[in-house]
Order: structure tokens, then sequence, then C-alpha cells
């Protein structure tokens, strides 16, 4: 866009929500068709954003600070921190190996395990100690503005722990406590044959699959051949 309009990037548009306006109408004339129509049914729908509250661009601007900042942060590294030592990288690579035809080198695998983890807990420890209350043109928001923005931000990671904590109960209650650190039995590719081809190829590292799940071979020591 910016070689197209003879614009240095850096004037092309203001960062923020202010974006909407030059970047959405921009990337629908150029991907949809009747882009005419797609524009006119945009604009519509901002205009009608400024009929629906008075403090509605407050709220957006409240929203995309909350909902896109520190709990960001804290999605990510639990993601990683599950799957790549949870669920175990050597068997996150072998899945990728599956379905790609070969392994990620080690590069990928220092960065999964170790650089990203430890990158996005300095940025969420940097970010904390920065924090100030969010403004909108130089006006405060109120006590309770402040708190619905972390209500907001406590709503999408908030689930993480939240589901922990409901599967965990439901495994002790059940007896099946140790099915927490297992990969489901039918866990693997839905086509029948693509799922056999999966299962052959893991067969080396004794999976011990039961009727509740089957063993992490990441977590084998004979994984780890010396």
């Amino acid at each position: 866009m910016s070689n197209d309009l003879g614009i240095d990037i850096r004037n092309l548009a203001a960062s923020g929500p202010g974006l909407a306006f030059i970047v959405y109408p921009e990337a629908i004339s150029r991907t949809l068709p009747i882009p005419q129509l797609w524009s006119v049914l945009f604009f519509f729908m901002l205009f009608t954003l400024g009929l629906d509250s008075e403090l509605g661009q407050y709220i957006f601007s409240l929203m995309d600070t909350f909902g896109g900042g520190i709990g960001v942060l804290l999605i990510a590294t639990f993601e990683l921190i599950a799957l790549h030592w949870v669920y175990g990288v050597r068997r996150f690579s072998d899945d990728l190996k599956f379905m790609i035809g070969y392994s990620p080198s080690m590069f990928w695998k220092v960065c999964w395990v170790f650089i990203a983890p430890v990158s996005l807990i300095v940025l969420f420890v940097y970010s904390a100690f920065v924090w100030e209350n969010p403004t909108y043109n130089g006006v405060e928001y109120p006590d309770w503005g402040i708190a619905l923005g972390w209500f907001l931000a406590a709503i999408s990671v908030g689930m993480i722990p939240l589901v922990f904590v409901l599967t965990f109960l439901k495994m002790l209650f059940t007896g099946k406590i140790r099915n927490l650190f297992k990969p489901a039995s039918n866990w693997g590719p839905g086509c029948p044959e693509a799922r056999k081809m999966l299962l052959a190829s893991h067969a080396n590292f004794d999976m011990n699959e039961t009727k509740y799940g089957i063993d992490n071979p990441a977590m084998d020591s004979r994984y780890y051949a010396q």
C-alpha cells in the first residue's frame, strides 16, 4: 500500500483503531468481489457504531488495550508450555515430520522450548513494570472503566486455569488422575488410514495404549538415546 500510494510507511497510518479507516477499506477494495458494495456496508457499520453508544470509541479503545496486551502474552506462554513441555517437543516434531515429510531443525526446537517462552515471560514482566492506565485523547478512564478492562483480560486468560481445575477435579473424583498427563487414546489424525500410519511410526516407542490414554513418549527415557 505504501508503494502504491507513494507515501512513506511511517506516514501511512496512525497506530491503534485509526488503522480501520485506511487498511480495511484498502483490503476490501483489493480482495473482495463487488468492492463498492462491501465498502458501503463497512462504512455503514462504522456509522452505526457511533449511533449505538456515546462511549463506543472509548469502550473500543479500552478493549483494544486490555484484550490484546498482557493477556495475549500469558496465553501464548501457556500454549508453548503445554505443547512443548507437557505434550513434548520431540513428539510434536514427530507429528510435524509425519505431516510435512521432514523433522524441524534443532534451531526451531530450541526456540520453541527455551527462547520463545523466556522471551514472552520477559516481555510480560517488562509490560507489567512499565504499565500505565490507558487514556483516550488525553482523557483518563474512571476506576470502573479500568476495572472493566481488567475483567475483560481476566475472562480470556482465566479460562486456562478454570478449565484445568475443572478437569482435574473431574479426573480426581473418577479415579483417572493419571490420564491428565497422557494424550487421549483417540488423539491423532481423523483419517483412519493416516492414523494407522502415525501409530505405526510411533510403534518403536512402546506407547502403551490403554482404554483411556497413551503414555507420552516424550517423557520416556528410552527416547533420549545417548
